[in-house]
């Protein structure tokens, strides 16, 4: 079991917005003068003059205040402290996002505040271009809070522009104004905050490893190139990889260390600023672990008994193993040291960049839908925010150069949509790339190859005996072939495959390369994703079918029903007319997410991190730091 559990409950956003929410019932009074007021503000737009730090463009600004007849939003009665004040509430909490506060200038408009809210209490007038700023800086910073906290940052259409089938949440903004029109600043920003499970997981995530850089150094475990650890191995170097899996989340601190050891982990005088942290409320149970391993180490004698390579920690170091997308053997060798040894600041920019990924793009609003994870290599089922089937799965390579073809680009895409329905025992037509960067040049060395693998080669639409193909008299660019592959065990889309609508051609399926399942880096594919477990994929789909179930599925594969009797499920089978190449049609569409996050908190509740394989981290960053 794990132990790191970084909770949903919301506690922290609830008690943020709670905190929030309290601004606007007390106000300060301010003398203003409305019609000079408006007039000032009118002045500001037909002047040359410009606000620092403005984010939107003036002539933006303009176009609402001109409709508006340069009437404030901010600044027209005595609640404009007030709805100032709850605006910096959540400007100076948007590191909670993974955003610095300085990107809605909340210093400057901070003092701006603060400097007419003393003349307010000392009951001086205010000078009409502190207001002026104070209602512009205002509207720009609620404009952009708003709108970056529900679409992101960066626009993911000029990162990945091939993605262009998922319906990106900047599109579905039809009102930029739309936040000026509320009547209520607290209320507006309360509706806007991420509620998503995926998003408000990874803020908690976010907030440990904050809080954990500030207490441990985190410094490098040293191991040699080929110097590994195996169950019952001893090393000095097993205590420190304890301690870091505890840190982690792997390993319960109280039972490891309960026994005396010589080892001095962390610094004393740590804990009293550990105690002094006001943690909140998901966090506190770590916080309390924390503090529970330091004081253990701080207690023990001099009995050095934790160099073992024990049962528990080996447990701990599989499950570790697993989150960063590693084999998961138990042996610490150096591939494991290196991921024990991300520092604190490489957990806590990953977090945010997939802060970021998560603000583009809101899943569907139902309980019942299959995501599948790039990165991850991972397929999930969920429904009511519960995963109900999960199963590793292959992508497509990354892109490169391929022989005789120059640059290919292989990677499975982004995209939503639903899955409509399977087909069973399918024929595969090859696509033309694949035709010509690879079959062409495996038929060119073996005249057999086709034959062997089950292809129909067609010429015109006419088939053709592949043996008698004089292979070296063609280029694999303009093939005037076309390839089918027969269904059979050997048929690269092995038993079934599932359909949904998109525009890359690409559709989850069964492989007969079962090895692949096997390996950590599953990026091996030309595009279509295959799956570990397609037969179960397939029973889960047709739950609640009138016609059809998974032990029909099974049959129709060759496989043996689990629930009702093979002659059962081959009469019911008889509808279809045959077994092979046939549609099978779900209840309903299932909707369909395939994304691409590598930092992420899975269903149990603890932080993975898995390669960046597509290498889009970096491009993120860079865009992420432009627009900042």
């Amino acid at each position: 079991m794990k132990f790191l559990k970084l909770s949903v409950v919301g506690l922290i956003l609830i008690l943020f917005f709670n905190f929030c929410s309290s601004k606007e019932d007390t106000s300060i009074e301010i003398n203003i003068n409305l019609d000079n007021h408006i007039a000032s503000i009118k002045d500001f737009f037909d002047s040359e003059n410009n606000l620092d730090g403005f984010t939107f463009s003036k002539d933006t600004l303009l176009s609402y205040y001109k409709a508006k007849n340069f009437e404030p939003y901010w600044t027209k009665d005595e609640n404009t402290l007030a709805k100032v004040d709850t605006l910096l509430s959540y400007l100076s909490q948007s590191n909670k996002h993974g955003i610095n506060p300085e990107f809605f200038n909340y210093t400057l408009l901070d003092s701006i505040y603060k400097q007419i809210k003393k003349l307010a209490e000392q009951g001086k007038d205010v000078d009409k271009n502190l207001l002026v700023n104070l209602e512009l800086l205002s509207s720009d910073a609620f404009l952009k809070y708003c709108y970056v906290i529900q679409t992101g940052i960066t626009d993911p259409r000029n990162i990945i522009p091939s993605e262009s089938q998922i319906i990106f949440n900047k599109t579905k903004i039809k009102d930029l104004f739309s936040p000026l029109k509320s009547s209520s600043v607290n209320h507006t920003l309360h509706k806007v905050q991420p509620k998503e499970y995926r998003y408000v997981k990874l803020q908690n995530a976010l907030e440990y490893y904050e809080f954990l850089s500030k207490y441990d150094k985190w410094e490098a475990l040293q191991i040699g190139e080929t110097e590994k650890f195996e169950i019952g191995s001893t090393s000095p170097l097993i205590p420190f990889i304890a301690k870091r899996l505890v840190f982690l989340g792997y390993l319960d601190a109280k039972k490891y260390f309960s026994k005396e050891a010589n080892i001095n982990l962390i610094q004393p005088n740590i804990l009293n600023e550990i105690n002094k942290n006001k943690f909140s409320s998901p966090l506190n149970s770590m916080r309390f672990m924390v503090i529970g391993l330091i004081n253990k180490i701080n207690q023990t004698g001099t009995n050095n008994r934790f160099t073992t390579y024990d049962s528990t920690l080996f447990k701990a170091v599989i499950e570790f193993q697993e989150d960063f997308g590693l084999i998961d053997d138990g042996v610490i060798g150096k591939t494991t040291i290196e991921k024990l040894n991300l520092p604190t600041s490489t957990y806590i920019e990953k977090i945010k960049l997939n802060l970021e990924r998560a603000r583009w793009f809101t899943y569907p609003d139902t309980s019942d839908y299959v995501l599948v994870n790039l990165p991850a290599f991972e397929l999930y089922c969920v429904k009511d925010d519960s995963v109900l089937l999960d199963m590793r799965i292959c992508i497509g390579k990354n892109s490169g150069y391929a022989k005789g073809s120059g640059y290919v680009d292989h990677r499975s895409p982004m995209l939503s949509s639903n899955i409509t329905h399977m087909v069973l025992n399918p024929t595969w037509g090859v696509p033309r790339n694949i035709a010509e960067d690879e079959i062409y040049y495996k038929a060119l060395r073996n005249q057999d190859y086709l034959k062997n693998g089950g292809y129909n080669v067609y010429h015109n639409g006419k088939l053709v005996q592949s043996d008698t193909i004089q292979w070296a008299n063609y280029s694999n660019r303009g093939l005037p072939f076309s390839f089918v592959q027969n269904p059979g065990g050997g048929n690269a889309l092995g038993k079934i495959k599932f359909r949904f609508l998109n525009g890359y051609g690409v559709y989850l399926h069964d492989t007969p390369s079962k090895s692949y399942f096997l390996v950590s880096n599953r990026a091996v594919s030309h595009g279509c994703i295959r799956i570990q477990k397609p037969v179960d994929f397939g029973a889960y789909l047709l739950r609640g079918h009138k016609k059809f179930d998974g032990d029909d599925v099974r049959v129709a594969l060759g496989y043996k029903p689990e629930k009702k009797s093979y002659e059962e499920s081959k009469k019911n089978l008889q509808s279809l007319g045959g077994l092979s190449d046939k549609d099978l049609y779900l209840n309903r569409k299932v909707p369909l997410i395939i994304d691409y996050m590598n930092t992420f908190v899975d269903s149990e509740g603890y932080l993975n991190i898995r390669n960046d394989v597509y290498q889009r981290d970096e491009s993120l960053k860079e865009k992420i730091n432009f627009a900042l």
